[in-house]
């Protein structure tokens, strides 16, 4: 077969030399060994020649009589090219001839094809191998310097001179989308995609696309993953903005269903609107670039994404948008005040459907699961979304997470600082503590008790405390090194305890429960300074307590002023403007009030 395609410009059969440019192209795409046994009898040098006569003079030079092979027919300058470009297409795809063809220089003609096509079959080869070539950077870089995306942006353009069937048309446009998506996944790549065109180029195209329709949606889909790439590089965003991104996005969302359009619609909104900050978010590194966040806000697109939060919650939910859905919601609320104000609207957001979600238990997975605990968390600080979560029993499902395992330490803090938010609101808590209470035969709702004596003892009936200084008791046993997560939960229980203990009638039960060693043990050798202040704390109340004043004499508390008066004195105050010393000082005062040390 290599032999007589060699020789096709003499005998001129076209049909045939068609024949068997497929049978080469099925062999080398269903059989690795297959392509690169035709690779070692000679196959390449004969394919490129056949491109070269068909584009050199075809398409790329003036016709030149003195060359025989000039007199070649243009109807086999046709056949040549569409046949030589199924055979390379089919090389190009088997990773393991790939590269093969790039050292013999077959990828060059390919890409010159791409914007030269005179037929659907050619560019659907073309842009096929195209699509398929670009799997690592290497060769994502290799394909810009070859002038690749100049070649799809032809490619595309030629969808609309060629003509097409629907079915062809929708094939070649996924090939150069494909192609592109892949390629934008290439820093290098990104930072030349917007000088190109090829941004206008598809978000026009797209708003084109008739919403709903099957093959429409793969479009779609790869159109908004390759402006959520692009938006990945800071520098992009503005310039995509402005190309009135924000009103394409949010139209996707409130008009389309489809799971994959939803899916890559999402990380497109997170990576526009995801503000520079440090590391840990709490700070942003610029001002000027919240425009994102505003813009859609503005457009209503917190609403659109609530409604498909609920479509793809249990009992028929999709963990993998799910998990998108949330991160641009989290994205779009996080230190924004605006954002999270719209969110407080009942009557344009249904915030339930985090109620539901929450509910799902089992059904979601553990990162679906964080995620919702990070956004509540967020929620959380605005006073009329605390008592809307209040009302519609999000506290109970929030209240559980405490008790998850240490694989999920972060959901587990998220979940202690959405409570501690709850707890801050007085009028929250007094409102809604007592009566949810009594409503329940569970006690999940005691997260809104530490803000008096009786909705304290209402936590310690849950049994919480008890098993929160078990956990607590486990993490200061280990030697390994401790997960952020894992810390920062530790200190919400710590400060749980010490708010457990300004109750009189717990502090002994707290004692007797194992607390008391354990927050002298904190005291004397804690990881983290809030830990150490949180632990004083609970201490100082503590020694509140006449029966208990004696046994922390007895078990280690002169001991802890001792660390703290050494260790100590060189380590920075707390949080709070405090410092140990001043802390066990106070201890030390409360213990003198009725026992003479």
């Amino acid at each position: 077969m290599i032999s007589w395609l060699a020789a096709s410009p003499q005998h001129g059969n076209f049909r045939l030399m068609m024949q068997v440019g497929s049978a080469i192209a099925g062999l080398a795409a269903d059989n690795a060994k297959d392509a690169q046994l035709m690779i070692e009898e000679g196959l390449m040098p004969v394919l490129i020649k056949m491109m070269h006569l068909s584009l050199r003079i075809e398409r790329l030079g003036t016709p030149n009589p003195s060359h025989s092979h000039f007199s070649l027919s243009a109807s086999w300058r046709e056949c040549s090219a569409t046949a030589a470009a199924a055979a390379l297409a089919a090389l190009i795809q088997n990773r393991s001839t790939a590269e093969a063809v790039v050292k013999a220089g077959g990828l060059s003609p390919m890409i010159k094809l791409c914007r030269v096509a005179n037929t659907e079959v050619q560019l659907r080869h073309a842009t096929s191998a195209m699509r398929e070539f670009c799997d690592t950077d290497e060769k994502r870089d290799l394909l810009l310097n070859e002038g690749g995306l100049e070649s799809m942006l032809q490619a595309l353009e030629k969808c609309d001179m060629l003509k097409m069937d629907e079915r062809g048309e929708i094939m070649i446009r996924m090939n150069i989308l494909s192609c592109l998506q892949s390629m934008s996944l290439s820093s290098t790549v990104r930072g030349q995609i917007w000088d190109s065109g090829i941004m206008r180029k598809i978000i026009g195209l797209s708003g084109q696309v008739e919403l709903g329709k099957r093959s429409s949606n793969a479009i779609t889909a790869c159109t908004i993953a390759i402006i959520s790439n692009c938006a990945f590089t800071p520098q992009n965003r503005r310039q995509i903005f402005d190309l009135g991104v924000v009103k394409f996005l949010t139209r996707i969302v409130e008009a389309n269903k489809n799971s994959l359009v939803v899916f890559h619609a999402c990380i497109a909104i997170r990576n526009l609107a995801l503000r520079k900050a440090t590391s840990d978010f709490k700070t942003w590194l610029s001002d000027d670039d919240d425009f994102a966040q505003s813009d859609f806000g503005d457009s209503n697109c917190l609403k659109h994404l609530m409604v498909l939060l609920k479509q793809f919650s249990p009992p028929n939910n999709d963990d993998i948008v799910l998990e998108q859905l949330l991160n641009a919601l989290i994205v779009l609320v996080w230190n924004n005040s605006k954002n999270r104000s719209r969110m407080a609207n009942k009557e344009v957001i249904d915030l339930q459907h985090l109620t539901r979600l929450a509910a799902g238990g089992s059904r979601v997975n553990t990162y679906v699961r964080q995620r919702l605990a990070i956004l509540i968390a967020d929620l959380a600080q605005v006073p009329s979304i605390q008592a809307y979560f209040a009302e519609c029993g999000l506290l109970e499902h929030v209240f559980q997470w405490l008790f998850l395992p240490r694989t999920e330490a972060v959901t587990r803090y998220c979940a202690a600082g959405a409570i501690m938010n709850m707890v801050a609101n007085e009028a929250v808590s007094s409102r809604f503590g007592k009566a949810l209470f009594a409503e329940t035969k569970k006690s999940f709702l005691s997260s809104l008790a530490p803000l008096n004596d009786g909705n304290r003892a209402k936590v310690w009936q849950t049994g919480a405390v008890t098993r929160l200084i078990e956990i607590l008791r486990d993490t200061e046993m280990k030697q390994e090194a401790i997960s952020f997560g894992v810390k920062r939960s530790d200190i919400m229980i710590c400060a749980l305890l010490q708010n457990v203990t300004a109750s009189v009638t717990l502090r002994r039960q707290v004692a007797d429960s194992g607390g008391l060693q354990l927050l002298l043990n904190i005291a004397k050798k804690g990881r983290d300074m809030n830990m150490i202040r949180y632990a004083l704390g609970a201490l100082r109340n503590i020694a509140l307590e006449p029966g208990l004043q004696q046994i922390l004499i007895e078990t280690g508390f002169l001991d802890v002023c001792q660390v703290v008066s050494t260790e100590y004195s060189d380590k920075a105050g707390f949080d709070n403007g405090g410092s140990p010393q001043e802390y066990a000082a106070a201890v030390l005062r409360n213990l003198t009030r009725s026992f003479q040390t």
